[in-house]
């Protein structure tokens, strides 16, 4: 027992020195603080984080939002492995099925260990919390909804085989029109008035399908990224976020998984599970002031 803590104490240590993965140290405060911030996100509840500025509230609210994340991937997983394990093996004992589900569970948990170390940036990008810088400047549309214009092609659902097979309707349209005119007319001027009908046809097509159009494009921002795809996200300096913008967030705030929630400008939402909202706040008093703060804010 005294090796197994003495080893403890040095990987402790090494911890400290070298700043491993850039983690906080997993003592038991932050251990406890990880924990609470994880059930909250379980029932559904929004978190807010208050402290002294730099005293690592960013950092623990991304632990644990990863953490929560891994842990419901994980139960996923796990049940629906095991379901296919009950399947296979439906006369198995109950110790079986624990020791099953035990090397099912090491084993989910040491691919996501080694991937949060190893793994590829769009593996990560799938585990990591969405994140907003807040400011006074933040708008409504940085959070949820930002609206852009752009050109684009008229003919931009059409095919280019859907387009030819256009060309050709109206080309046999005009001959089935013309029928009587053309077949009046001189074998030789016959074809070159079809040749000349096919070429104005075509450049008319042409024409029309180049033609560019502006359209408002609607690109969806974090928090509303967050709730259809199930994932938390994280508010930094949630307090200086202006109030009027804040308010767009108390629908979403007061519903649970599953339920919907109205977005201005986009409309009912579905809460997926597994989205949760976690701020982040520099504690303001009287008697502490952080030197060119409210200049940056």
């Amino acid at each position: 027992e005294d090796e197994i803590a003495f080893s403890k104490i040095e990987e402790l240590i090494n911890e400290i020195k070298t700043g491993y993965n850039q983690n906080l140290v997993e003592v038991s405060y932050v251990i406890e603080a990880k924990r609470k911030i994880k059930e909250s996100l379980k029932q559904s509840t929004p978190v807010y984080i208050i402290g002294h500025l730099g005293s690592g509230k960013t950092q623990i609210a991304r632990e644990a939002a990863i953490e929560f994340t891994l842990e419901r991937l994980i139960q996923d997983e796990l049940e629906e492995e095991m379901e296919k394990w009950f399947l296979k093996n439906q006369s198995a004992s109950e110790d079986e099925a624990k020791e099953k589900f035990a090397e099912i569970n090491k084993t989910k948990r040491n691919h996501y260990k080694n991937l949060l170390k190893e793994g590829k940036q769009e593996e990560l990008d799938k585990i990591y919390p969405y994140f907003i810088s807040g400011s006074y400047n933040l708008t409504y549309e940085d959070m949820f909804v930002e609206k852009t214009l752009s050109l684009e092609k008229s003919s931009a659902n059409v095919s280019n085989l859907e387009l030819i097979d256009e060309v050709v309707d109206q080309y046999f349209i005009w001959l089935k029109s013309h029928e009587r005119e053309i077949e009046s007319i001189e074998p030789e001027k016959q074809e070159i008035i079809k040749s000349k009908v096919w070429d104005s046809v075509s450049e008319i097509f042409i024409a029309r399908n180049n033609v560019y159009g502006t359209v408002v494009e609607k690109i969806e921002r974090e928090i509303l990224l967050a709730v259809k795809n199930g994932r938390p996200v994280i508010i930094d300096e949630l307090n200086t976020i202006a109030v009027q913008n804040l308010i767009g967030l108390n629908d979403i705030l007061q519903s649970k998984f599953d339920s919907k929630a109205y977005v201005t400008g986009v409309g009912p939402v579905k809460i997926s599970n597994g989205f949760g909202l976690i701020g982040t706040g520099n504690l303001s008093t009287e008697l502490v002031s952080y030197e060119g703060t409210n200049e940056l804010n």
